[in-house]
């Protein structure tokens, strides 16, 4: 035998192995998911957050014939979750449900992240939404906004706000700066706090989630002044927003999106989006994610990335105006 006939045969041999190892491949995407999923959350269990991650996780295990387990990675504003994150392998078998405090703002606030978010993150869909809800004190004597704002400008001090997260902080920038009022921002660690400085009237307002906000307002503690943004549910629609009442510029939403390691097969990826669909158009979700005052928000990835775009420029520009200091981690 020849050394061409030789170099026949091997060529002829490696093609029937290609040939053979192609369908296994093939197979081995499709066979996606044969084995749980995690679903990372950055946030400590019992938000709105964690209560949003574990309905929705519930129904797409439900889709997808293998449970999604949530795993809560709390800390660092939750950088730790998005760290492991990082760590995972691009297979579809971790995802994580990122908030836009992690996806837009601080890439706008930190002068070194770990990551970047359109190299190392692939974009699954948006998840949930859900305004803040700008309170005051009960004996405060504004009742809306635009007696909010006359109350900041008659004070010759201003007001105090109260922040918590980085999110909080730059809403409350943003504001000061639409609505020419002097306003300053004093850092919270939690919401307890918050709410005890407030019940006490030793703070003037606060951004808070709903679900925080609106037990306190109904039983007659805190007075709801007006949302960041439109709320989504009937309860939340009674008031307006800060755009609708003055400050045409003013919108600011808590979303959160699932995301993947980046290289994550498209396969793979389509199969968690449409796993993710069916959750959100679940009527048992969507009734439950309103008694927290969240509400489904569904898009594409493409959207879900010009979004993102969008939000770190306008929180760049915030930080830039407003003379805040890049932060290090």
């Amino acid at each position: 035998m020849d050394r061409r006939e030789v170099s026949k045969r091997l060529l002829a041999g490696s093609l029937l192995g290609i040939g053979a190892l192609g369908p296994g491949l093939a197979a081995a995407q499709s066979s996606f998911p044969n084995r749980p999923i995690r679903m990372l959350v950055g946030f400590a269990a019992g938000g709105p957050t964690d209560n949003a991650a574990r309905m929705i996780a519930e129904a797409m295990g439900k889709h997808l014939g293998q449970p999604v387990t949530v795993e809560n990675r709390p800390g660092a504003n939750a950088l730790l979750a998005v760290t492991e994150l990082l760590r995972s392998k691009p297979d579809g078998y971790s995802i994580l449900l990122a908030s836009n405090g992690s996806l837009t703002v601080a890439p706008a606030r930190f002068t070194k992240l770990p990551y970047d978010v359109k190299r190392d993150f692939t974009l699954i869909g948006p998840v949930v939404a859900y305004p803040h809800v700008l309170v005051v004190p009960a004996s405060s004597p504004a009742d809306d906004f635009p007696s909010f704002l006359k109350m900041a400008k008659e004070r010759q001090s201003g007001l105090n706000g109260a922040s918590v997260g980085h999110v909080n902080d730059l809403s409350i920038e943003w504001l000061h700066k639409l609505a020419g009022v002097k306003i300053t921002r004093i850092p919270y660690r939690g919401d307890s706090a918050v709410v005890s400085d407030l019940v006490s009237n030793r703070v003037d307002f606060a951004l808070l989630a709903p679900n925080v906000a609106m037990p306190l307002v109904e039983g007659k503690k805190l007075k709801a002044i007006a949302l960041t943004a439109p709320g989504g549910t009937s309860a939340l629609n009674k008031l307006r927003t800060i755009k609708e009442s003055g400050l045409p510029d003013f919108e600011v939403e808590i979303w959160n999106s699932l995301i993947a390691p980046a290289g994550t097969p498209p396969e793979t990826v389509a199969k968690l989006a449409a796993a993710l669909r069916s959750a959100q158009e679940t009527p048992e979700i969507q009734s439950n994610l309103a008694l927290s005052g969240q509400h489904v928000q569904s898009g594409s990835a493409s959207a879900l990335s010009q979004r993102i775009d969008r939000e770190i420029a306008q929180w760049q520009t915030i930080v830039r105006e407003a003379g805040l200091p890049l932060l290090e981690l």
